[in-house]
């Protein structure tokens, strides 16, 4: 998509804040947590994430925010199909975060820290990281050699490196140096997850709207499968299929759910793709990102197996399953919520914000309509407000 356009022909960044949208297209260079971050919140509303990850600098940030251009909630620009609505989010939401729980954080932040650089990586973290990163290029050399015994170790010593990295690089918290932080992201290929993917559904959804089925794409990755007592349920959801995607979810993750973003197809048991890449991310840069992980997939077919067809089925097959149970074990079952009792009175939650996009899309039924879908898979209402939500992201 082309990026939009100001006066005089100049690109802007547009991102809503608490009701306001801001251009940040000349201060993209100076942003402490680097410029690709806001790229990727490129048409979106980030007013929680903006309120969460700035706790510790809430007033310079503030100060900075007030400085930026605000573009006209009429302009032309805002009319375009991958920009929020205006009326998207209420103007009570800024308030509704600023409770007297968040200064309690904030305060607790300052009292630990002096400084943004002491809630970094500390020396010794580094040197984990370090000593990981050594353990697991020998793991995949060994992998390479169809060696048994370390690819029963690699699921879990690569785990541990992408835990000590991927997750605060996407935060923009590991380090104080962006490039480091956007490199170290991809400590998570090949075999957990891909960056690209990952972003919108992790952080720009989840981080924002935590098990919140109507906003948190996180929650949707084992359907039909239910992690939450607000999900409406699926026409065949079975407890089992948390089983069997939880022992294959990193091929979702890393290989599926970009193909679906290469090949315009649908998520199953959606009528979109829920799980989008960021503006600025061009096929070709997820099709590039996504070689490690098909070299993985394709490799001991025809490197291993015709030699020791057992050490290549073993090298085919354990580090996607052993990383999936260790994905779904570490990541995934946190999202798993406690039905209420039955006597309970209310079993959803009241309604909440839809993620929509405006202006006209064939893909998308306007917000809070039927689906239309000959294979309707869920409620009506429920596919209508996921449709809308998820697709708000691409």
């Amino acid at each position: 998509m082309e990026r939009m356009l100001g006066e005089g022909g100049k690109k802007v960044l547009p991102v809503r804040i608490e009701g306001e949208w801001y251009d940040l297209s000349d201060y993209r260079d100076a942003h402490p947590g680097g410029k690709w971050l806001l790229d990727y919140s490129y048409g979106k509303d980030v007013t929680a994430i903006f309120k969460s990850i700035h706790l510790f600098s809430d007033a310079e940030t503030s100060s900075t925010l007030k400085k930026l251009p605000i573009i006209d909630i009429e302009a032309e620009m805002l009319r375009n199909p991958h920009v929020f609505s205006a009326d998207l989010v209420p103007a009570t939401m800024g308030q509704e975060i600023d409770t007297p729980f968040r200064k309690d954080l904030a305060d607790m932040l300052h009292r630990r820290f002096a400084s943004r650089a002491e809630y970094k990586a500390t020396f010794n973290h580094w040197v984990r990281i370090g000593l990981l990163a050594v353990a697991t290029g020998f793991c995949w050399q060994g992998w390479s050699e169809g060696n048994v015994g370390l690819v029963a170790i690699l699921p879990f010593v690569h785990w541990l490196l992408a835990a000590h990295t991927c997750h605060e690089a996407t935060h923009a918290t590991l380090s104080t140096n962006e490039h480091v932080n956007y490199w170290l992201q991809f400590t998570a290929h090949p075999i957990m997850f891909n960056v690209y993917v990952w972003i919108p559904q992790h952080l720009l959804s989840h981080h924002q709207y935590t098990n919140d089925p109507n906003m948190d794409v996180d929650v949707h990755h084992f359907a039909p499968a239910l992690l939450s007592a607000e999900q409406e349920p699926f026409e065949n959801h079975s407890a089992w299929t948390f089983v069997w995607k939880g022992a294959l979810t990193t091929l979702g993750t890393c290989i599926l759910q970009p193909m679906r973003t290469i090949l315009d197809s649908k998520t199953p048991n959606f009528d979109d793709n829920i799980t989008p890449i960021p503006e600025g991310v061009t096929k070709a840069q997820l099709a590039l990102s996504m070689a490690p992980s098909f070299f993985v997939l394709l490799y001991p077919l025809f490197a291993i197996m015709p030699n020791d067809f057992a050490a290549g089925l073993f090298c085919e097959v354990w580090p996607w399953v052993g990383m999936s149970f260790i994905w779904t074990f570490m990541t995934q079952t946190s999202h798993i919520q406690e039905p209420p009792p039955r006597s309970s009175p209310a079993r959803r939650a009241p309604p909440c914000p839809r993620w929509r996009t405006r202006g006209p899309s064939p893909a998308l039924a306007p917000s809070g309509t039927r689906s239309t879908s000959p294979r309707r898979r869920r409620s009506s209402s429920t596919s209508a407000t996921l449709r809308s939500s998820m697709a708000a992201l691409q």
